[in-house]
């Protein structure tokens, strides 16, 4: 039997985004992000002691199944067995994850349809022109907003014509699902928004790094100001993206070489 757990109240935004209230809730949510960003339709969390296999739907809808145990011992624990799936049944947790992992194979890619509209980039700074008279553009900020942190490392680098100003506006059209928008390790393509400006995204998985190499890359490109789109991309902006902390720059199409090599995708990479 399965569990259906119906996250709709999540935003798009928001998905990955898990909460320290519960170790299950945050497991849980942190799988149902990686399966919605990588348009993945199967997924498996892993314990010491079990395996549970879950299965979305589009529209915010996931299947949990019970918790099955690795070793008839668990029985007592309200562990589920393998061997309770058919009558004398032999199946053990192995067969069960090849089993599963064979029909991961088979299942075409399924994008989450919220997913696909604009997210907004969250505890977002965007780099700014001072203007002669100490004016900068930026969005007007909501007197009852609360404003993130600056990034440390990025606090002291202001030293050219752009710094970074907070802001609540700003978005993107982001599919890390789809293989032609891999640019190669962390980096990703995506759009922002309304402009359509093609620009990069590049991650660190929030869940298994810190922001230390965000705001050390945030601190480089601001006392690189004079190179921007010279030698190296112009620095658009810094926050969270997904589950992840990001920065994004400038699209700068090269021309690749005559011999490359890809080898599958997946978002995001440690």
């Amino acid at each position: 039997m399965l569990l259906q757990v119906d996250p709709k109240h999540i935003a798009a935004n928001a998905l990955g985004h898990a909460t320290a209230g519960s170790a299950g809730r945050l497991a849980v949510e942190q799988v149902y992000g990686y399966m919605c960003w990588n348009s993945t339709q199967l997924g498996i969390l892993t314990t010491t002691t079990g395996f549970a296999f879950l299965r979305r739907a589009d529209g915010g809808i996931l299947y949990l199944s019970r918790l099955y145990g690795s070793h008839g011992s668990l029985a007592p624990f309200q562990y589920e067995l393998p061997s309770s799936m058919a009558p004398h049944s032999t199946f053990t947790v192995s067969h069960m994850l090849y089993w599963f992992t064979a029909m991961t194979e088979q299942m075409p890619p399924l994008s989450e349809t919220r997913m696909a509209a604009a997210i907004q980039v969250q505890a977002a700074y965007r780099t700014l022109q001072h203007l002669s008279t100490s004016t900068v553009y930026a969005t007007t900020v909501p007197s009852d907003y609360s404003l993130p942190p600056l990034p440390p490392t990025a606090a002291g680098s202001q030293s050219g014509p752009y710094s970074l100003q907070s802001t609540t506006n700003l978005f993107l059209e982001f599919k890390p699902w789809l293989r032609q928008n891999h640019r190669g390790g962390r980096a990703w393509s995506a759009l922002l928004l309304p402009e359509k400006t093609p620009v990069v995204v590049k991650c660190w998985d929030g869940y298994k790094n810190s922001d230390n190499a965000q705001n050390s890359e945030v601190d480089n490109y601001l006392k690189l100001q004079d190179l921007w789109g010279i030698c190296i991309p112009t620095f658009i902006a810094v926050g969270k993206v997904a589950f992840c902390h990001a920065i994004i720059i400038e699209d700068l199409k090269v021309k690749p070489s005559s011999t490359s090599l890809t080898i599958g995708h997946t978002f995001v990479e440690g």
